[in-house]
This record gives C-alpha cells, structure tokens and sequence, in this order.
C-alpha cells in the first residue's frame, strides 16, 4: 500500500519481493533472503566498466540507460585536468562530476539525491511520531527509500493500515510517498522476544560487558526481518537454547569472529 503528497492508495499492503511478503509470517526467514538478495546487488555493482555504473546508477534511482552513461565519460574524459582531480573526493556535488559514489555522477545528480534525502528527514521524522502513538503490538519501524522520494513503515495486521496512510499523506510533500509493509510482530513485540532469548543465552540485554557463555555477541531488531543475534561460537548450542524459548521465525542466529565487529 502507498500514499503519496498529491493521493493515496488504499488498494493493499505493500509487497515488492519474497522477503517482504514473509515479512508478515517469518521474518526470519525473511532476512535470510534479503542478505542473499543484497549480496546479488553488491555483486552487480563489483561487474566491471559501465555495467557495473549502470547497476549502482539504478539501484540510487538516477538514470541508468547505457547511451546515456557513455556520454557522461565522454563529457568526463573532456573535462579539465582540476575538475577530474575534485571528483575523487567531492561527495557533496559542490564541482561538476563526483565519483564518491562508485560511479560517475554530474554534481547535479549529486546535489539533488541529497536535497531529495534531506527533504525526506521530516516525512520519516513524522512517520516515527506518529507511530509511537500508536498501541505497542502495532507499530513497527520507518526507513527511507531515496530511490522512489519516499519512506517505508511496517505495521503488523492489528493496526488499521488505510488510518495511518491517510494521516501520513497529509504529512507528505507533492510527490513523496510512503507505503506499509505487514510484519508478524511490532518493534515492542520482537523486542520482548529478543530479551527472552538474550536471557536463554545468559546474557543480560543491558550489559554488554559481561558476555553470556557463549562469548560476546551484538543483536539487533528489524521488523521486517525479525530480531538477529550474532554470537562468537557454539552457533548450534545457540540456536538450540533460544529455539526452546521462541519461535525460530522470530529470531535469526549468526556466528561471526568477534574481531570483525570493531
């Protein structure tokens, strides 16, 4: 479901992929197919020369067709030896081309992806008010989607969606757009859940420094993908212990070496 400045649709939840669609049953899951999806995209941007451009041009929502992704290297590779040399470094598109990005961008396209992200801080800003008025077992989280001038909010299915859409259009400016995606559990919910299976773990939530005996670990709460917990080893012991206490589709167990973490 989406709602923009100038209208709003009241068609349907959101659902854009398979993760966001088992956002609402197995979130869990759910991230396991967002990482896979997300290391695709980081493998598209790593493609060599303009298909590679191309792929982060997209993926930031600037324009991507390869005619026009040529032209901007010729009219690079014409540009003056100075202004070559300010591209590597000039990320707030104050010259004429930057490269900051990963690929070439006309300081243009530079300023107006952060005008477009600046103007969207108060949209979400609203969004995150709004919601914290709402019950705890119907409010989720608000990110930004700079790519499409909007933000997303999650909800879970007790909160009435086509509400919350209606008040957060009149909050939206002429072409910015918000839609909501179904979870299984609220920001408060998955947060409860995650203390209770921090404490199967012997690990007090709110002392990091005296890790549990799996050693030092991090966690985190995403609605969309459920609550995560990185341990240091003993990854099945782990999985079991909190599988006893919640549901496995609630929260996702990792392992990595502590020493990547810093």
């Amino acid at each position: 479901m989406e709602a923009t400045g100038d209208s709003y649709d009241t068609a349907g939840w959101s659902v854009r992929d398979e993760s966001e669609l088992l956002a609402a049953t197995c979130p869990a899951r759910a991230a396991e197919l967002a990482e896979q999806a997300e290391a695709e995209r980081l493998e598209a941007f790593r493609l060599p020369g303009i298909t590679g451009e191309i792929a982060k041009r997209r993926d930031m929502g600037l324009r991507a067709d390869e005619d026009y992704v040529r032209g901007l290297h010729a009219r690079f590779d014409a540009a003056d030896a100075q202004a070559q040399a300010d591209a590597a470094w000039d990320a707030g598109g104050r010259g004429p081309w930057s490269t900051m990005h990963g690929c070439l961008m006309t300081g243009e396209e530079v300023r107006a992806r952060w005008d477009r992200q600046a103007q969207l801080h108060p949209l979400a800003a609203a969004a995150k008010a709004y919601l914290a008025l709402l019950p705890a077992d119907q409010a989720g989280d608000v990110w930004l989607e700079q790519a499409d001038n909007g933000i997303g909010i999650s909800l879970t299915a007790r909160a009435d969606v086509r509400t919350i859409l209606a008040v957060l259009h009149t909050r939206a400016a002429p072409g910015q757009r918000v839609r909501a995606v179904k979870v299984r559990w609220s920001t408060s919910e998955l947060t409860e859940i995650l203390e209770t299976a921090l404490g199967a773990l012997g690990q007090s939530p709110l002392n990091l420094d005296v890790p549990g005996p799996h050693g030092p670990w991090m966690w985190s709460v995403n609605t969309r993908h459920g609550a995560q917990i990185t341990v240091a080893n003993d990854l099945p012991g782990a999985r079991a212990r909190v599988t006893e206490v919640v549901d496995p589709c609630a929260v996702r167990i990792v392992q990595e070496d502590p020493g990547s973490w810093w």
